[in-house]
């Protein structure tokens, strides 16, 4: 049986839940992470990282469109902000779809600000 993600020494979890991860054609199932030094989106059970970005990265956080290109052509495009949307110093854009997203993106702002 796997064991659960290793964080970092002096990593502490602040919030995880199941999200989608947006991405341009698909979107894809998982769990987000947040810890006090990054924001994680792994496999279901926690198991594995997909993906991991610092949080002294994170330009900005706020509400974003639940769209990819798929649900575009479809001409289904969801014009309401269900998503929390990530911009990343890097010039890329990240968007989760989760339960709580206010509270999200109040500790993901609140934490990247201490970072």
């Amino acid at each position: 049986m796997a064991t659960e993600i290793q964080l970092n020494i002096g990593e502490k979890e602040v919030i995880s839940s199941f999200a989608n991860k947006i991405g341009l054609l698909m979107s894809g199932g998982g769990k987000l992470v947040l810890t006090n030094q990054r924001l994680l989106f792994c496999n279901r059970r926690k198991t594995k990282i997909h993906s991991e970005y610092k949080l002294s990265d994170v330009l900005y956080v706020g509400a974003g469109r639940n769209m990819n290109l798929f649900a575009f052509l479809l001409i289904i495009p969801l014009l309401i902000n269900t998503a929390i949307k990530i911009s990343l110093k890097d010039g890329n854009s990240l968007r989760f779809v989760v339960s709580d997203k206010k509270q999200w993106i109040t500790l993901i702002s609140e934490f990247r600000s201490k970072s």
